[in-house]
């Protein structure tokens, strides 16, 4: 369907050809080619079928349970999720080692939880990792490493009661095109006060010349 763009334009440039050389030899002409258009896709003004839509089998969990994917081919997904993960109710859990999640609050940007682990343990989070997401304990940054296969997120954690964070930070490359964002607006505002003040300057001499 990415196509359909490119082909509607190529379709307009033939059409418009078509259109002058049908303005050429008259209306009835015109009105014969456009009845024939019309005609030819009189099938395509109803739908194909119609499908039953429950509100029950699109609520998150639904979806997530489901695996449902809003692209074609998951070509929005990063280049480390080769393969759907399986669905799992549970948002963090333990990969290896010994450890409890006794509390966890999330946002679409930060997840915070609690973690007791009797050992050192690598656990798992239910995200898909992409550049920008970091891991953050009571000792500063956890490294953070992509599943193979799946490509969710994983981290280890020391022995311990601790709170860690996951957020979804801005990388170097987002923060320079913000700043080179803001560096074009301002010289675009800067160049159209230029002109308007030139073209106000130019005004006033040709007025003043004219009053001479």
């Amino acid at each position: 369907w990415r196509l359909l763009g490119p082909a509607a334009l190529c379709l307009a440039v033939v059409a418009a050809s078509f259109a002058g050389e049908l303005s050429r030899r008259g209306r009835t002409w015109t009105w014969g080619a456009v009845l024939m258009l019309v005609l030819a896709n009189a099938s395509h003004a109803q739908p194909e079928r119609y499908v039953d839509v429950y509100a029950s089998e699109w609520t998150p969990d639904q979806i997530a349970r489901r695996n449902v994917s809003a692209t074609t081919s998951r070509e929005f997904e990063p280049r480390w999720a080769d393969s759907p993960a399986t669905w799992t109710p549970r948002n963090v859990h333990v990969i290896d080692g010994r450890a409890q999640i006794v509390g966890l609050e999330t946002t679409p940007q930060v997840w915070t939880l609690d973690v007791h682990a009797t050992e050192p343990s690598l656990l798992e989070a239910t995200l898909l990792y992409f550049p920008g997401w970091t891991v953050s304990g009571p000792h500063g940054p956890i490294a953070v490493e992509a599943a193979e296969g799946t490509g969710l997120i994983r981290f280890r954690v020391s022995a311990g009661e601790q709170r860690l964070r996951l957020s979804f930070e801005r990388t170097p490359p987002t923060r320079l095109g913000t700043a080179l964002s803001i560096v074009t607006l301002v010289l675009g505002l800067g160049l159209l006060l230029g002109i308007g003040r030139t073209k106000r300057l130019q005004r006033r001499t040709r007025s003043a010349a004219g009053e001479i």
